[in-house]
């Protein structure tokens, strides 16, 4: 095993500029996937509130898409070769947990489990950021970084969650949610095997009050998980 912790630093000002940076871009690209949208005649039928939820999962699943090339590299430097680069996986937390905050500020009426969702995510890549929450010491916030990769990879949801409301019903409208559901389902069953292997891990060992937060939080957007899966069983 080897966990990669290099010293740097410029490197929590780098992620501060590259927040700002990533928030600008998740919002003027949101407003420009808007004005696309808008040559839809469903989308235009839509409330307001409505096409901010359309935007909001189409943007990210734009997003979640070119992302899955770098999860899949910390995927196998992590999982299968035991390499825990610390910067590279809190660049990738950060990267993908930009467009949760935004929605949470900017995007109204979400339900309750997506506003759940969003704060766990949003909390935890900013823990991440310190150095408390490194992967050195502090093995079992790994979980949280599996499910990062595997919920980066699982991004056909929101691309289903956002086109669905776009496209009339047909065959391949139908193909697409079982492709989303059984893709979702295959993401969400690997997270919580490793999951619950961690949890395992520190049954008859020493828990630090840093674990339960971890047990809590994983469960917290674990609901939500839940939730989708239901819907796109249906």
């Amino acid at each position: 095993m080897e966990v990669l912790k290099k010293e740097n630093i410029w490197f929590i000002p780098m992620e501060t500029l590259l927040f700002i940076l990533y928030f600008n871009i998740t919002h003027f690209g949101m407003i420009k996937l808007d004005t696309f949208l808008k040559t839809n005649k469903l989308y235009n039928e839509l409330s307001y509130n409505r096409k901010l939820y359309v935007i909001k999962n189409i943007f990210k699943f734009i997003h979640l898409s070119f992302l899955s090339f770098i999860a899949l590299y910390v995927g196998l430097s992590t999982i299968v070769y035991n390499i825990w680069d610390t910067d590279k996986i809190r660049l990738l937390g950060l990267v993908y947990g930009v467009p949760d905050t935004y929605s949470l500020l900017f995007i109204p009426k979400l339900p309750l489990a997506t506003k759940i969702h969003h704060t766990c995510v949003t909390l935890l890549y900013i823990s991440f950021l310190t150095d408390y929450l490194n992967l050195v010491n502090i093995t079992y916030w790994r979980g949280i970084v599996v499910y990062c990769i595997f919920s980066v990879l699982s991004g056909s949801v929101n691309g289903y969650l956002g086109l669905r409301f776009l496209l009339e019903e047909n065959y391949y409208k139908e193909q697409m949610k079982k492709f989303t559901y059984y893709n979702y389902l295959l993401c969400i069953s690997i997270i919580w095997t490793y999951q619950y292997y961690v949890i395992y891990n520190y049954l008859y060992n020493p828990r630090p009050i840093g674990f339960y937060l971890y047990l809590v939080v994983c469960h917290l957007i674990l609901y939500d998980d839940i939730k989708l899966i239901k819907f796109l069983k249906e």
